[in-house]
């Protein structure tokens, strides 16, 4: 009897390691953009096996989209998997990011091996084929900078508005002081009225220049509300440009003071003269000395209303973005606490509830069970949840089993919340790598995981051990510590639980083999 158990022992040591390995799936790839990969692993001892999927972003965009996949499998039939980013069917991928479904792993148990796939060398599967499809596509990242370049595009536009509305301010301004000046008396010019003959418009108290000769005509040149204008010998009138009105009257003036020159010598002697010459240069010091001042102050004015425009512009831009990061930073928060309370529910919701089967529906000798409970999954940093040990619910002496009111009788007040009973396992390491699981996603969510122990219902053969006499404590005690999970790589499995030395001189029941 001492030599079939310590058989019966190596047998499951070696089917153990079975299911932590995991399997690559060959997948055909259908869009160059991303690359997925398929691994699968087998427990022949617990009469299932994991399927894990991983999408990987191989551009430097930002992607949505739609990734459905169908798994045809023994025992099972035909699976279909949606991936998804949270509880949503949209799977999100940062530039170079990389979607695994740890948290989304799909189990398939299957029980009896009859109606599996066999592999050889006591391996099995229920894979059989494998096809999936990618829609919905969208360039997150081209879209933002679409956005962007019709933003750039909008705030050019308005920029160039406002610049040609103050240009044309600014001129205005400038041209007004000019036609009063033109306006003014001078005693030394001459000034008349006419009437155009030609022109609807009325010439007016208007300031000519001296005749000059171009082109073989006498023209003079005078401005009529800013507008220049050529009148000719004949006396008939026409816009010019302000160049030709510029050199027409550079030669006026140099006539003018060719002429005043030549005149000066000869009557230096007529007080009359020398008065009137006088008079004439103090009013042009006065009318230059004028013009700059209004010129400055109409600057100055411009430059003015022209700063305080840019500066309110200024700070109205600093203010929008810093409004636009902060909406961003929030928006990022939220769609981080989003995956978060996403992967909590989806880690409970892959661990259901489940009562504890009769003797005569489920023949092993032992299985095993855990007990969640939790609150608050929603909140960023008040979820808490308690996770019990893996425990036996094996048979009793007439070969019948703990009911499930039993049970939940006895951990009715084991934490501060509705407890879950979640199981069956065939063995205590399939069960307590599941546990094990669920706390590393707890914890990486922000969860606050505590300890809590129920002893069980152990096999008859168990029941009256010294060690499960020492375990008879009350089972609603709660550990303080909080759960501890070995966070370091193991190439996607889940981490193995420390041994409890304390367990060791208990004595081993593992059931009896299934034909």
């Amino acid at each position: 009897m001492q030599k079939k158990i310590f058989t019966l022992f190596y047998l499951l040591l070696g089917t153990l390691p079975a299911f932590a390995q995991r399997i690559n799936i060959a997948v055909e790839q259908a869009d160059p953009r991303f690359t997925l990969s398929v691994q699968r692993s087998s427990s022949l001892a617990g009469g299932s096996e994991y399927y894990y999927f991983n999408v990987q972003n191989n551009t430097s965009s930002e992607y949505e989209l739609n990734v459905q996949i169908t798994l045809e499998l023994a025992c099972a039939g035909t699976k279909t998997v949606s991936l998804r980013s949270g509880v949503s069917n949209a799977l999100h991928l940062l530039p170079g990011g990389r979607y695994n479904s740890e948290n989304q792993a799909q189990f398939i148990y299957f029980g009896k091996k009859e109606c599996a796939v066999p592999l050889g060398s006591n391996n099995y599967t229920l894979y059989k084929s494998i096809s999936y499809t990618i829609s919905n596509v969208v360039d997150i990242s081209r879209e933002k900078q679409d956005a962007g370049a019709k933003k750039k595009t909008e705030d050019d536009a308005r920029a160039n508005a406002r610049a040609d509305a103050k240009a044309q301010r600014e001129q205005q301004a400038l041209n007004e002081p000019k036609a009063a000046e033109n306006k003014t008396d001078s005693p030394k010019s001459s000034q008349s009225t006419i009437a155009a003959k030609s022109n609807p418009a009325e010439i007016t108290n208007v300031q000519f220049s001296q005749k000059v000769m171009v082109n073989g005509q006498y023209m003079q040149v005078f401005r009529q509300n800013g507008v220049p204008y050529v009148r000719n010998a004949d006396g008939s009138y026409h816009k010019t440009t302000e160049e030709a009105y510029s050199r027409i009257l550079a030669v006026s003036d140099k006539q003018t003071q060719t002429r005043a020159t030549q005149e000066i010598p000869k009557q230096q002697n007529d007080p009359q003269v020398l008065k009137l010459s006088q008079d004439y240069a103090r009013n042009q010091q006065y009318q230059a000395e004028r013009t700059e001042i209004i010129t400055k102050g109409v600057s100055d004015l411009g430059n003015l209303v022209g700063g305080w425009i840019q500066q309110n512009q200024a700070d109205k831009a600093r203010k929008e973005a810093l409004e636009e990061q902060r909406a961003e930073e929030e928006r990022q928060r939220q769609y981080a606490l989003y995956l978060k309370t996403s992967s909590r529910k989806n880690a409970f919701a892959e661990l259901p509830s489940k009562d504890i089967p009769l003797s005569s529906q489920e023949k092993a000798a032992s299985i095993y069970f855990f007990i969640y409970s939790y609150n608050n999954l929603d909140s960023e940093y008040g979820a808490s949840a308690y996770i019990s040990n893996v425990f036996e619910i094996g048979r009793y002496n007439d070969g019948t089993r703990a009911y499930t009111a039993t049970v939940k009788n006895d951990i009715e007040n084991l934490s501060p919340y509705a407890q879950v009973l979640h199981g069956y396992y065939y063995t205590a390491q399939l069960a307590e790598q599941k546990r094990q699981e669920l706390i590393a996603v707890l914890q990486n969510t922000g969860v606050t995981v505590n300890n809590v122990f129920y002893k069980g219902k152990a096999a008859a053969a168990k029941a009256g051990s010294a060690s499960a006499d020492k375990q008879e404590s009350n089972y609603g005690t709660v550990i303080s510590a909080a759960a501890k999970v070995d966070m370091r790589p193991n190439n996607g499995t889940a981490p193995n639980p420390k041994p409890d030395n304390s367990k060791e001189s208990q004595p081993k029941n593992y059931g009896t083999i299934i034909k």
